[in-house]
């Protein structure tokens, strides 16, 4: 099963890097606001075949205005090397 928790600890200046890595090229917009995660709020993940289909909403927190702010995702994840986001719907 994906492992959240691991992809988490990854500093933001590397998977920003590298978002080769976690995801196809323009799935998810980059977060160019100064934002610091803090937590994934109700992930849901279902296996579908070789796929997991995840809704998850993400909890950050503006650096600058001190405002929560959350983000919604319905992701598809594959793993073929590595885990990697190939959809957002």
């Amino acid at each position: 099963m994906f492992d959240f928790k691991k992809y988490r600890a990854i500093s933001s200046a590397k998977l920003c890097n590298r978002t080769d890595y976690y995801m196809m090229e323009d799935v998810l917009p980059i977060i160019s606001q100064n934002f610091i995660y803090s937590e994934l709020v109700n992930p849901i993940i279902q296996k579908k075949e070789k796929q997991y289909l995840v809704k998850i909403a993400v909890r950050y927190l503006d650096n600058e205005t001190k405002i929560e702010n959350i983000s919604q995702y319905q992701l598809t994840l594959e793993k073929k090397d590595n885990w990697k986001i190939i959809m957002n719907e």
